[in-house]
């Protein structure tokens, strides 16, 4: 449709918002509601970070087939196809009690919600340039705003019904951007000639690979005690198979995604940074409702309101970063300092068991809000400047693909040393009955008390320092680096 009149525009704009907020604000209501929705369907920890895992497998099956569905069904289906799977996939979620139900609600809800963000994001390049500033303006406030206020609804829906209320708020969400998008989405379908080659075959080749690389990550706690080095192997296959996979695809002349054009330094060294952001940001989304609800034993209310400010910082961040950098200011400093203050926020974070009042940390909470939004901005703003309009697509996809990667594997990796690190402090306090760790988790204590508030808020902080550890040889990194000025 062409946009021209002001009215069009603003609707254009809407929809971007609308279809971009979804799997983001679902996330951010999932990762608050952890603890209940593992205490309502009968999940264990580690049953939830491998059904968060088969969600990511899901994603990245879809993003990779973005490009390929698009071609054949046009924008307008495919979203509308990707709702319906989406919220098919909640209200599976809402009504399951027992982990394979739940397991296959998340498989769905990854097929669809892997669209949003980047149809979000993609729409805009369908605008003359003059007016694609404006719309990704709404497209940061969309994604920013509403993981902003998730914890507070989250908290409320919590605070009046059970955990299935999370699941069940997505469906009206769905609903109302398929009405909104509806008019604005293209649905254009690409002539069989031009459309890329099918990969089925390998795409299941690829699935499993995928699978495997998560499941390694998943089972490395358990592999440090076996002697039988059965996940070694696995890992191994897997990356043979990924690396034949896209093998295969180099060698096509109209690939799903096309690897020839992304090959540059600027790109690649990008999705590295975009990995550790995603990484980074993961693991703080998935481990302070941990620490502040089952470690300090704060209320949902105030739980919620804490991490509405770090995403706050998120939202204050970003925005100051589009000003600064239309006025001119160099992206390498907003490294920097993105990086520091991710390193200070989980420093301080990793020294909680020694306060006395929670109320420092947030100071840590503003630190790692504001750090997430100064170090990612130049990385969003970096990566692509070297991609040509084509090839963007592509590009896009792949950066999602690393997104979901990042997620993901923080998350499994926050589970793992947390359950280590909590069984070890727990058996040094033999005087003090502690609860086991499922029960810890997921707020099952006596009387609502935080019983396992110690030896879970040591395990926390340990988790929280190797995170400020890790961001030393990145620092150094960009320091050395001369792709990213």
């Amino acid at each position: 449709m062409a946009i021209t009149t002001s009215f069009t525009l603003a609707r254009f704009n809407w929809s971007v918002a609308a279809i971009t907020c979804i799997e983001i604000f679902e996330t951010g209501l999932i990762m608050f509601a952890s603890g209940q929705i593992m205490a309502g369907v009968g999940l264990s920890p580690e049953d939830f970070a491998m059904s968060y895992t088969l969600y990511g497998v899901a994603s990245i099956f879809m993003l990779y087939k973005h490009k390929w569905f698009v071609e054949r069904l046009g924008y307008r289906n495919f979203v509308l196809l990707s709702l319906l799977f989406f919220a098919v996939g909640s209200i599976i979620c809402a009504i399951s009690k027992d982990i394979l139900l739940f397991v296959v609600g998340r498989i769905l809800v990854g097929v669809g919600g892997a669209t949003f963000f980047t149809a979000g994001r993609i729409m805009i390049n369908d605008l003359p340039v003059e007016h694609r500033f404006n719309a990704i303006i709404w497209f940061v406030l969309s994604f920013l705003g509403f993981i902003t206020i998730a914890p507070i609804l989250a908290a409320i829906l919590l605070r009046f019904f059970d955990y299935s209320a999370i699941f069940w708020i997505c469906i009206p969400l769905c609903l109302i951007s398929a009405v909104i998008a509806y008019p604005c989405l293209n649905n254009t379908i690409t002539p069989e000639k031009q459309r890329s080659q099918d990969t089925w075959g390998w795409l299941i080749w690829f699935v499993l690979a995928l699978c495997g690389v998560q499941y390694t990550i998943h089972e490395i706690p358990a592999e440090i005690n076996s002697p039988h080095g059965q996940t070694f192997f696995i890992a191994i296959a897997s990356i043979i198979c990924l690396i034949l996979f896209t093998l295969d695809e180099w060698k096509k002349e109209l690939p799903v995604i096309d690897y020839k054009s992304l090959f540059h330094a600027r790109y690649i060294f990008g999705l590295l940074l975009y990995f550790f952001g995603y990484f980074i940001s993961g693991a703080l989304a998935f481990l302070l409702p941990i620490l502040f609800k089952e470690a300090l034993g704060l209320s949902l209310l105030t739980t919620s309101l804490v991490l509405s400010l770090s995403f706050f910082m998120t939202l204050i961040g970003a925005l100051a970063h589009i000003y600064l950098t239309k006025r001119g200011f160099k992206q390498r400093p907003f490294l920097f300092i993105g990086v520091i203050l991710f390193f200070a926020g989980c420093i301080m974070f990793s020294q909680t068991p020694k306060l006395y009042n929670w109320e420092w940390l947030l100071i840590a909470v503003f630190c790692s809000g504001l750090g997430c939004a100064i170090y990612m901005g130049p990385v969003a703003f970096g990566t692509f400047t070297e991609v040509k309009e084509n090839a963007f697509s592509h590009s896009y996809q792949v950066k999602n693909i690393v997104r979901q990667l990042g997620f993901s594997t923080s998350i499994a990796m926050a589970t793992a040393v947390l359950q280590i690190v909590y069984l070890q402090q727990s058996k040094v306090a033999t005087d003090i009955f502690y609860p086991p760790w499922k029960e810890v988790i997921i707020g099952l204590t006596r009387s609502g008390e935080a019983l396992g508030s110690l030896p879970l808020l040591e395990a926390c902080s340990y988790v929280f320092l190797v995170l400020a550890i890790s961001t030393i040889p990145l620092f150094l990194l960009l320091i050395k680096q001369k792709i990213f000025r």
